[in-house]
């Protein structure tokens, strides 16, 4: 849709499309875009400064904050966790501890 209505590339529509959900095929673009979302200006949360730190230092240990926030947070509602946050947390993790 995005492509039709605003002409933005296939690296553009997956990084929205994932904004919230991430994805195991992430470059650093979309990375950012699922990023910023969770840091933008209007944010609140307790773990906000710490995030937009961390999101300055490294991309995917910033990332892996916020998916293990996103998933505890969905356990203690009893929510379905999206199959794409699960894999992204398990592929960031394997690339961490190998670096």
């Amino acid at each position: 849709m995005q492509k039709k209505n605003f002409g933005a590339s296939k690296k553009v529509q997956d990084a929205i499309r994932y904004h919230t959900t991430g994805n195991m095929e992430m470059d650093n673009f979309a990375k950012i875009i699922y990023l910023a979302d969770k840091i933008e200006e209007n944010r609140n949360y307790e773990e906000v400064e710490t995030l937009r730190d961390m999101a300055k230092q490294n991309l995917d240990s910033a990332i892996l904050f916020v998916l293990d926030f996103t998933i505890q947070k969905s356990i203690k509602k009893q929510t379905l966790i999206h199959k794409n946050t699960v894999d992204l947390r398990n592929i960031l993790l394997i690339g961490l501890k190998l670096n």
